[in-house]
């Protein structure tokens, strides 16, 4: 049927936006691919993105520049984190910023995590581009830990271990 073709293309259009470490980066990447277009609800309809939610993206990154530059916080120079070129910059800032949203892979050999904090058990979301991954990446950043009833990381992102006791030291030590 003609809307099978339409979902099925959308998801294929959508797969080429997704970045192999994970979630937060396929939504910067998104993000980053939206701003260049003319026609961003079109691109957004295109790729099944909800467009207001890329626009309020973008104004709460202006209230941040904003924020930076003014005279209480006096940064004068803000350069992009760029592309895929800086992705390890971006996953170790998500590192310092959210150690505390860790988890790490159970030695088990299966798909279940470990959070670093409460040592909750959970599994990366199916809706996570880290779901079908094999091997699952020994350790991530998660935005939210959720149960419905079963408990879920989502927006997950891959890290290296090593990145907690070099940038988390007190905690990791």
């Amino acid at each position: 049927s003609r809307l099978s073709k339409e979902s099925a293309a959308r998801v294929e259009a959508r797969k080429k936006l997704t970045i192999h470490e994970g979630d937060h980066l396929t939504m910067l990447a998104i993000y980053r691919e939206w701003d260049k277009q003319k026609d961003g609800v079109g691109w957004c309809r295109q790729h099944a993105l909800n467009h207001a939610s890329l626009v309020k993206a973008k104004e709460i990154r202006k209230q941040l520049l904003e924020v930076l530059r003014s005279k209480s916080v006096g940064v004068t120079h803000i350069s992009s984190c760029g592309g895929q070129e800086n992705w390890a910059v971006v996953r170790r800032c998500l590192v310092k910023a959210a150690w505390t949203n860790a988890a790490k892979l159970e030695q088990d050999g299966g798909v279940t995590y470990s959070t670093v904090l409460g040592r909750e058990q959970a599994k990366i979301h199916p809706q996570s581009t880290l779901f079908s991954r094999k091997p699952q990446p020994s350790c991530v950043i998660f935005t939210e830990l959720r149960a419905s009833p079963k408990r879920y990381l989502l927006g997950a992102t891959e890290v290296d271990p090593q990145w907690l006791i070099e940038l988390v030291p007190d905690f990791f030590r």
